[in-house]
């Protein structure tokens, strides 16, 4: 795979737009080689997978993962795994061979706890907090600048973003938790989200808060992006809840405007290809990482990719300062020829 194809449109298309509140939804189809993978998540629904701290040589920064299934299973980067001595967070997305026991790299994000509460990991229901997304990359991208091979994030930053995120939902944890921080606004949450639904030959979304484009995500196949549909939807009105504090406007996001922002930030990513960092995945794959900064607008780019086939693929957007975050709309070059059959699948 060419890496000016990896963020590409040419095989993206917008299958619908739902919009709710500050909040449009884009349901995508991106043209993936399906692989056999199952989520971590239902890995562990159905006892195919021990996930656990390391017995021994307990770390806050690694836990051992053993694939007992005959699939492929992905970790996701941003998911929390709860439990054990600490609730964690991949540092990055992961794909795991069938039958493999792995150290993975993960992030605290419950401070005051280093105790047992159960002998191994559980799933949960939700993925960090964007802002803990973007520090995470932020500082691999960083290293990786000067130490290929790593995939360390720096714990107290991300400490910091939980910090952060919980202070602007105005609740508390006595473990300083991500998960208490959630947990306290999952009713909101739901109330927020609740007319908003993945389409069923959908692999991706798009979304937007008051009208600009925030993030995208793409999967492998419409089985793992409905396993991860309602945990993402959960992480958008967690941030699009931020962001009322500060101001909303409800905007919301035609199918013509959704595609050009799409293709803005896909512009961005090829226009800035002499600064993509290529390496091995963990554990299978190769990943592409970028992180761009004009005009205090980040754009942070993340694509692993299994023997050509594109298994996770995320953009996420957002301002520096204390200006409106996200991807405006505006003039790009569309090929005419494309138009319909983009914006309508």
């Amino acid at each position: 795979m060419k890496e000016e194809n990896i963020f590409s449109v040419d095989n993206t298309s917008i299958l619908d737009i739902q919009c709710q509140g500050a909040i449009t939804v884009a349901n995508l189809k991106h043209n993936s080689i399906k692989a056999d993978l199952i989520s971590i998540h239902k890995a562990i629904e159905n006892n195919l997978v021990i996930v656990k701290e390391i017995d021994g040589e307990e770390s806050v920064n690694h836990i051992e993962v053993i694939n007992k299934s005959n699939s492929l299973i992905l970790i996701l980067d941003g998911d929390i795994l709860k439990g054990a001595k600490q609730n964690r967070v991949s540092n990055t997305s992961i794909l795991i061979d069938a039958k493999q026991k792995v150290i993975i790299p993960v992030s605290c994000v419950e401070q005051g706890r280093w105790r047992y509460n159960s002998n191994k990991f559980s799933s949960s229901s939700e993925i960090a907090h964007k802002k803990i997304r973007e520090q995470k990359n932020r500082d691999i991208y960083s290293a990786k600048l000067i130490h290929n091979s790593t995939f360390e994030a720096n714990q107290s930053n991300v400490w910091n973003s939980v910090s952060h995120c919980s202070m602007d939902l105005c609740s508390s944890s006595p473990t300083s938790s991500h998960s208490d921080a959630f947990e306290s606004n999952r009713k909101k949450f739901i109330k927020m989200t609740d007319s908003l639904k993945p389409n069923n030959d959908a692999n991706g979304l798009a979304y937007f808060i008051d009208g600009k484009l925030m993030g995208v995500e793409i999967f492998n196949n419409n089985q793992i992006y409905s396993d991860y549909y309602d945990k993402m939807k959960m992480a958008i009105a967690m941030e699009a809840e931020i962001k009322s504090k500060k101001s909303s406007t409800n905007q919301s996001v035609n199918n013509y405007d959704a595609f050009e922002a799409i293709c803005l930030a896909s512009n961005n990513y090829n226009n800035n290809l002499d600064r993509v960092i290529k390496s091995k995945g963990v554990c299978l794959g190769e990943e592409h990482r970028l992180i761009t900064d004009v005009d205090n607008l980040s754009r942070n780019y993340y694509d692993l990719t299994y023997n050509t086939s594109t298994i996770h693929q995320s953009i996420l957007i957002s301002q520096d300062d204390d200006g409106q975050d996200g991807e405006e709309t505006k003039d790009v070059n569309i090929p005419t020829d494309r138009k319909k059959w983009h914006l309508f699948g």
